[in-house]
């Protein structure tokens, strides 16, 4: 709708203010003008439906040589309405009102067409009428669903894993609120199946970076990125579903499972957590058996060095986990690039390890490392007796 109307009117047939208020009325408006009507210097003040609102009013000649529309030439006066954001509809309805009230011309001067005096209030009813509620959506899968928040969405989101993934899924609380991890044990090999999520704020809505990866137990954040507890990363905003396809499978970016790159209603997670048991939990299993006896050794080494240090020890340190172990604070230091950042992977490169005295590797691995190994503390008999599982030695419950 423009910004500007115009009614084209005699001077002697302009109404006061009452007048105009009760034609505006009778259209079933409730309008009335803030202040009297002086038409030497008209003001566009109105209460329109108990809100007070504004337009520009102004009054002038009807100048032939300003080419009027040629139905307004006959008139002597013109008086025009200006609006912005706001006012619009008041002044729909008073342009409307007065040009019946005159039985004058209303001009849209933008579109330069005449306009009906109803279809000015027919605009101004759709104008001031509330927006329709929208309809409500159905949310199948969702965090379409805003609402769904904290808890709440944990607890849906687990529901969703149960029914359409695993019956076996469960919530991992692992401390922190944007943090999430459900878990499940796979009977067959003892490994747990870690579908992680990020939860972070993208333009006002929530949406999830989806990993996954498995571990030797339900274990809580071990902290660094890469890790010989794990396989597979652990809330990355970096290393989703997709990029482990790509990267970890050599699958690359179009492969067939087309894993969503982020995840932004539960359809789309459901989808990727399918995809991470079919292709990415068969390699991960590998890579964990594959490294099975070097684990077994470091495990237990770790396990050593925790009972020496004891469980009031404040601290775990690398500094240490040397003492227990007999080394000195310069072999450990000496040792430091090729014992930190390490992946299970990692562990059959024999080239990383080259520099290291076979008698002193271990302790320097678990040293340099220990502070994860101290997080799982309370966990490491169940991933020992795990990793011998996987060297075919489980022990009989």
């Amino acid at each position: 709708m423009s910004l500007e109307l115009s009614v084209y009117c005699n001077r002697a047939k302009l109404p006061t203010a009452e007048q105009w208020s009760k034609a505006m009325k009778k259209d079933g408006f409730d309008v009335s003008f803030i202040r009297s009507l002086n038409w030497k210097k008209p003001g566009g003040g109105v209460t329109l439906n108990g809100e007070e609102t504004h337009f520009e009013l102004s009054l002038f000649p009807n100048d032939p040589d300003e080419d009027p529309p040629k139905p307004a030439a006959k008139f002597d006066s013109l008086v025009a309405f200006r609006f912005g954001s706001t006012g619009g509809e008041a002044a729909l309805l008073a342009a409307a009102a007065l040009s019946r009230i005159t039985k004058g011309y209303l001009y849209d001067p933008d579109m330069d067409a005449p306009l009906k005096a109803a279809d000015a209030i027919a605009e101004a009813r759709r104008m001031l009428a509330p927006a329709p509620p929208s309809a409500k959506k159905k949310f199948d899968w969702s965090w379409d669903d805003q609402s769904l928040r904290g808890a709440q969405w944990v607890a849906a989101c687990e529901q969703q894993l149960r029914a359409h993934v695993h019956p076996d899924y469960r919530h991992n609380n692992v401390g922190r609120a944007n943090w999430i991890e459900f878990v499940r044990r796979d009977e067959a090999t003892g490994l747990w199946l870690s579908q992680n999520v990020v939860r972070r704020m993208f333009q006002g809505e929530d949406e999830y970076a989806h990993c996954f990866a498995v571990v030797p137990a339900a274990i809580p954040n071990t902290g660094p990125a890469n890790s010989i507890l794990k396989a597979g990363p652990r809330w990355s905003h970096n290393e989703g579903v997709l990029m482990q396809i790509a990267v970890d499978l050599k699958g690359g970016y179009k492969h067939r499972s087309k894993p969503n790159a982020e995840t932004t209603n539960f359809k789309q997670l459901i989808h990727n957590a399918k995809v991470a048991e079919q292709y990415l939990y068969p390699h991960y299993r590998k890579v964990f058996t594959a490294a099975a006896p070097r684990l077994l050794e470091l495990y237990s080494v770790a396990a050593k060095v925790l009972d020496r240090v004891g469980p009031k020890s404040k601290g775990v340190t690398p500094l240490k986990a040397a003492h227990a172990l007999d080394l000195t604070v310069k072999v450990l230091n000496g040792h430091r690039d090729a014992c930190i950042n390490l992946r299970i992977e990692g562990l059959r490169t024999a080239k990383r390890f080259a520099a290291i005295p076979a008698t002193l590797r271990d302790a320097c691995i678990v040293a340099h490392n220990i502070e994860q190994f101290a997080a799982v503390r309370a966990q490491l008999p169940e991933i020992i007796e795990t990793v011998q599982g996987l060297r075919g030695k489980r022990r009989r419950r």
